[in-house]
């Protein structure tokens, strides 16, 4: 490939993508058409509308009808639907022609003087933008003699001052601690909350079983009546009872006797 393109051109952030979405895929179309031993030259012109990229390949042309419908596609892209009814697996154009109508590029296909194919991209000036002032192409290179580095005197350091050693001052454990008291049984039980004093340290007051407990609860109960199976009935006199009230609780109707005169 011969890159024959000396315009210091600048694409905007907004399409800078997609242009070079479009010059690729043309790029890639026109080496693919090609032969192995041919060139692909890529150039541009300077016009008043903008800049023209032109790509063209040494390849074998297409007839002026597929350039037609190709170029029929490029001006007004179909839809994704209409390429999916005629099935047709070749979306680079479909692709070039969205991207180009998004940000008004104007793209054509026609045949090379060499019997090839040139693809031409006009770049209008609404994608272009002008030169950054800080790129490191804008300002020419300058060289300076270089200077030697300059290193600062070395300082010697102070001697370090000998660390004098204080005696070991007390540790919070080395201190004298108070021990706790120590209950002794005397023998003699002390009253519920009386607090003795031992030593100088009160002592807790002792429990007693049962203390907390409501007067209720503290009483106890009254025994109960042992049972005394000679108190009870025997069975048959139970189903008699049961009989009786069974008929008391549904008496048998009686019918009427008719009168015989």
């Amino acid at each position: 490939m011969k890159n024959k393109v000396s315009a210091n051109v600048w694409i905007g952030p907004g399409a800078v993508n997609d242009v070079l979405h479009v010059v690729s895929a043309l790029l890639d179309n026109a080496l693919a058409f090609s032969p192995p031993d041919a060139d692909v030259r890529v150039s541009h012109v300077t016009a008043v509308n903008g800049t023209a990229v032109e790509i063209e390949d040494l390849g074998k042309s297409m007839t002026n009808a597929a350039y037609a419908a190709a170029n029929g596609v490029l001006a007004d892209p179909p839809t994704f639907e209409a390429i999916a009814r005629k099935r047709d697996g070749r979306l680079g154009l479909f692709v070039i022609a969205n991207l180009a109508r998004r940000h008004g590029l104007l793209v054509s296909l026609r045949r090379s003087d060499y019997g090839g194919t040139m693809a031409v991209v006009l770049l209008p000036h609404t994608v272009q933008c002008p030169q950054p002032a800080h790129h490191p192409s804008s300002a020419p290179a300058t060289t300076s003699p270089e200077v030697p580095a300059q290193h600062p005197p070395s300082v010697p350091r102070p001697a370090k001052a000998p660390v004098l050693r204080s005696p070991r001052s007390p540790q919070p454990s080395d201190r004298l601690r108070t021990p706790l008291p120590v209950r002794t049984g005397t023998g003699s039980e002390a009253e519920p909350g009386a607090v003795e004093v031992s030593g100088g340290v009160p002592r807790l007051p002792k429990r007693r079983p049962q203390s907390h407990l409501a007067p209720e609860l503290a009483t106890p109960a009254e025994p109960r009546a042992t049972y005394d199976p000679a108190g009870d009935r025997s069975p048959e006199e139970v189903a008699s009872s049961w009989g009786r009230w069974q008929a008391y609780q549904s008496p048998v109707p009686t019918t009427e006797k008719e009168d015989p005169s």
